[in-house]
């Protein structure tokens, strides 16, 4: 969409907006002028004067006296109701989100309107009241300052009703996203204001960050969605897609535009041209540490903007920022880990496998990174005494194996071979939990490369899979030959079983295991034999 198009869109929503919020008023003030009229030509009718209603509402100078004394008494009453909702709408906002949010309602151009229109109508009706004379009435100042309170009274509860509804954080999220798009989309048509336009920006990047943060706090998480998922639609969506537009006075920033940030970091932006992505990133890791363990719907949001993120760099070809996003991504691991919230390690390596998946044709070897981070930071997790999420590690990189050997069979062998490795070395000291984790995991890849004839995948598993004791293997291959129900038996983030396989590769293990007795008989004398699995004897002399 255009930058033209943009500003329709929003002129059009906020002119619905304004009839929304002001129609009932002025149908009301409507109706009680018809009230008048109806009211006022029986009155003229009745009158014993005869008189017109035209004459009926022409005052004379005492009542055109206290008529301005009763509108300027009434619209001072109005303004202080005026003022003290917004003193209360802007208080209670900034206790709830940031009083950086006080802003907003600065900058807000209804606040100032309407604050505006009262001000002048009692200055107008005190100016009018000192043109009355015994014997003269201003009649046409007097019906403009009657017709100015009536203005003042119909604003005045859908003003109210416009306050509550600005306050609510969804309407600030919505405000916030508008103005910084239409600064982005300022910046890449006019090079010579994108400093000006920088700043704009910056600051609804912080405006949003604090309004998650204050949600977080508060127990909100729908709002705090609406955040994360506006500086989604902010970078993803506005930003990258632009930013070979923009120039190096965009690109070079100090610390006023990255507050606290280290000269490195700032060097580091300043060469990668990345300040912006790296300023939001940063801030989602900031949001993890005030992230509750149960709240993982907050940590979904995070990896899937940096999923996306990802995508969009591997889509316009911009290295640095998919060096960003891994490293944040890694990042997310290490937070994670130090809060014990292995709850976060699960959204975040999902979306981080998807995001290889995603990019397994443009970017191949993004795969063998992301699968070496993974296996990497489970094992971490596992020394750190979270010895589940080495098992979901695995179970992402069998799935990346058999992605990529659709496309790249030789990128799949040395995925194969990462995780062949890792099950060798964690064979002989790791944990039952966790060991058994990745054992499964290698152990439905291996049925797989059976099912495809990938031979090439099969043996290196199998080497690895000797390395593990024979009890353990065979108990890994009980179970998911009497595992018949796909979903876990308790809620997780995965719903699929980890013993859980297909009824085609099921029916493989028995080969499985005679594969396994071929491969490692020279070597199984002195160890428990595989259940179903040839006797020795019969097997001594085959080989690999």
């Amino acid at each position: 969409m255009g930058f033209n198009s943009t500003v329709e869109l929003s002129s059009r929503k906020r002119g619905l907006h304004w009839r929304t919020i002001f129609g009932p008023g002025v149908a009301l003030a409507v109706i009680a002028l018809a009230m008048v009229a109806a009211v006022g030509t029986v009155d003229a009718s009745l009158s014993p004067h005869h008189l017109t209603f035209l004459q009926l509402l022409t005052p004379d100078p005492i009542a055109a006296a206290w008529t301005m004394a009763l509108l300027g008494t009434s619209e001072g009453v109005a303004i202080a109701i005026v003022i003290v909702v917004v003193v209360l709408g802007v208080q209670l906002t900034a206790d709830r989100y940031s009083p950086r949010i006080i802003d907003i309602f600065i900058r807000d151009r209804m606040n100032a309107l309407v604050l505006a229109l009262f001000l002048g109508s009692i200055v107008f009706t005190i100016w009018m009241s000192t043109e009355i004379k015994p014997d003269y009435v201003p009649y046409y100042g007097v019906f403009f300052a009657i017709g100015l309170a009536i203005v003042d009274f119909a604003v005045l509860l859908p003003y109210v009703r416009y306050m509550f509804q600005i306050m609510r954080g969804e309407a600030i999220i919505d405000g916030i996203r508008g103005r910084a798009a239409h600064a982005i989309a300022a910046a890449a048509a006019n090079p010579n204001r994108q400093v000006h336009h920088r700043h704009e920006v910056r600051e609804a990047i912080s405006q949003l960050v604090d309004i998650a943060l204050g949600s977080i706090q508060e127990g909100d998480t729908e709002v705090a969605l609406a955040a994360l998922h506006c500086l989604r639609h902010l970078v993803c969506d506005e930003y990258l897609p632009r930013k070979t537009k923009f120039e190096k006075k965009w690109m070079t920033v100090g610390h006023e535009d990255m507050p606290g940030a280290s000269d490195q970091t700032i060097i580091q932006v300043d060469r990668t041209n990345t300040w912006l992505e790296h300023s939001i990133l940063a801030s989602f890791v900031d949001l993890m540490g005030e992230t509750p363990a149960f709240r993982k719907e907050i940590i979904h949001a995070i990896a899937i903007t940096t999923r996306d993120m990802g995508r969009q760099a591997v889509r316009h070809g911009d290295p640095e920022l998919l060096d960003l996003v891994l490293r944040f991504f890694n990042t997310y691991f290490r937070a994670s880990m130090n809060q014990r919230a292995p709850t976060f390690a699960y959204a975040v390596m999902n979306e981080y496998r998807r995001f290889a998946s995603d990019s397994i044709e443009e970017a191949p070897d993004l795969s063998l990174r992301v699968a070496e981070h993974m296996l990497r930071y489970g094992r971490a997790f596992d020394a750190a005494g979270m010895p589940f999420i080495i098992g979901t590690a695995a179970e992402d990189v069998s799935t990346l194996v058999q992605e990529m050997a659709k496309h790249d069979p030789d990128r799949a062998l040395l995925l194969t071979a990462s995780l062949a490795q890792a099950l060798a070395e964690m064979a002989p000291h790791s944990q039952p939990v966790s060991l058994n984790g990745i054992l499964k995991a290698v152990i439905k890849l291996a049925l797989w490369a059976l099912a495809e004839s990938r031979n090439e995948i099969t043996a290196p598993l199998c080497v690895a899979l000797l390395k593990v004791r024979a009890d353990a293997v065979e108990n890994a291959l009980g179970r998911m030959e009497s595992t018949t129900e796909k979903v876990f038996w308790e809620v997780s983030d995965r719903v699929v079983a980890y013993d859980w396989v297909e009824d085609g590769l099921r029916e493989l293990i028995p080969i499985l295991r005679t594969r396994l007795f071929e491969v490692g008989a020279p070597d199984r004398n002195a160890t428990p034999r595989l259940k179903g699995a040839p006797p020795a004897k019969a097997a001594s002399t085959s080989r690999p």
